[in-house]
C-alpha cells in the first residue's frame, strides 16, 4: 500500500533533499532550499509517496494555482 503525504516544512525537507540529490533525473530546481527561496511566488502543494515500508519512493514538486485541477490537452497532429 502506498501512502501519499503533502510536503510539510520542518518535517520533510531533509528526506526530500536526500531523495532529490540521489535521483538520476534531478535538478537544483527541485531542491527545497531553492523552492523555499521562491515560496512567496507560489502556494506549494508538493507530494511525497512512501511505500509500505515507509521508504520514500517518489517526490512530486507541485504548486497550487486554484481549487480546480487543470490538465493540458495534447494537440492533435
Amino acid at each position: 500500500m502506498l501512502k501519499v503525504e503533502r510536503f510539510e516544512f520542518g518535517k520533510h525537507e531533509n528526506i526530500w533533499n536526500a531523495f532529490v540529490k540521489n535521483a538520476k533525473n534531478s535538478t537544483f530546481l527541485f531542491d527545497r532550499c531553492f523552492m523555499n527561496y521562491h515560496k512567496s511566488r507560489f502556494k506549494d502543494h508538493s507530494l511525497l509517496v512512501f511505500n509500505e515500508k515507509k521508504k520514500l519512493i517518489a517526490c512530486f514538486p507541485a504548486n497550487e494555482i486554484s481549487k480546480e485541477i487543470k490538465l493540458k490537452k495534447k494537440k492533435k497532429d
